[in-house]
């Protein structure tokens, strides 16, 4: 429910009808001056007499209160200024806030810190994201890297049961040439199981692990990678995910 605005009279004593125009103009100064020091709402009488009563009970206060001339001084707790101790309001410009409003703000109670993070939470290498220990993939949005892809970059390793699973059976080529390896996976071992004549490629710089050399010729799967049973992507060992980026799949407890 709204409260209704009461509106007070005062009767000014003038001798005339001039000096009462020019306390008139003197008011209409004075509330202007304080609503653009930003010290008052509106440029109003009403609001102009609120703050300078405001401030005539600061003073009184602060000439009742018992202190020596030392410690006098005090800081603003909204711009952090410096100001004398017969100063009743802060000194800097665009302040203007009183000491008895720094000095409520100065005695209420601080926002309590935050938890610490977890003891297992690892950080994503790619975006900086701290999350959870149970998380195999980075939670923050328009990332989704796993925790095993950051392990070369200075992130987490990945989970001690990930290098603990027994390495899956390796999956026969099928019958004909194979087509380009997958993206960001391990390509299968040509027929025949061994490189091309020329010993074994250069290992490849991308993301996938092993792929094909300078020379055109696939390097074999590493021992004990696995092949994702949605898309079919040969993944390395130590993958907890399928690295296909259509895919992130994790990866069977029994592959």
């Amino acid at each position: 429910m709204k409260r209704a605005r009461h509106a007070v009279t005062l009767d000014v004593p003038a001798e005339s009808a001039e000096d009462a125009a020019g306390m008139e103009a003197l008011i209409w100064r004075t509330s202007r001056q304080l609503f653009e020091a930003g010290l008052i709402l509106s440029p109003d009488a009403g609001h102009a007499a609120r703050y300078l009563f405001a401030t005539a009970l600061a003073a009184d206060a602060e000439a009742r209160a018992p202190h020596d001339a030392a410690s006098a001084e005090w800081a603003c707790a909204f711009c952090g200024n410096l100001n004398y101790g017969g100063r009743l309001v802060c000194n800097m410009r665009k302040c203007g806030r009183t000491r008895a409003e720094s000095a409520r703000v100065a005695a209420a109670p601080a926002a309590p810190a935050p938890p610490p993070p977890a003891a297992d939470s690892w950080t994503c290498a790619f975006c900086g994201n701290l999350n959870y220990g149970g998380r195999l993939v980075c939670n923050m949005r328009k990332c989704g890297r796993s925790r095993a892809e950051g392990w070369g970059r200075g992130g987490a390793p990945p989970l001690p049961w990930a290098a603990a699973l027994p390495p899956p059976p390796m999956v026969p080529p099928p019958r004909g040439t194979m087509g380009p390896p997958p993206r960001g996976g391990v390509p299968l071992p040509p027929r025949g199981g061994m490189p091309a004549a020329g010993g074994m490629p250069p290992m490849c710089g991308g993301r996938g692990g092993a792929g094909a050399g300078s020379s055109g010729a696939e390097a074999p799967a590493p021992e004990g990678s696995w092949e994702c049973t949605s898309c079919g992507n040969i993944n390395f060992p130590t993958r907890t995910v399928c690295n296909r980026r259509t895919c992130k799949l994790p990866r069977p407890v029994d592959a």
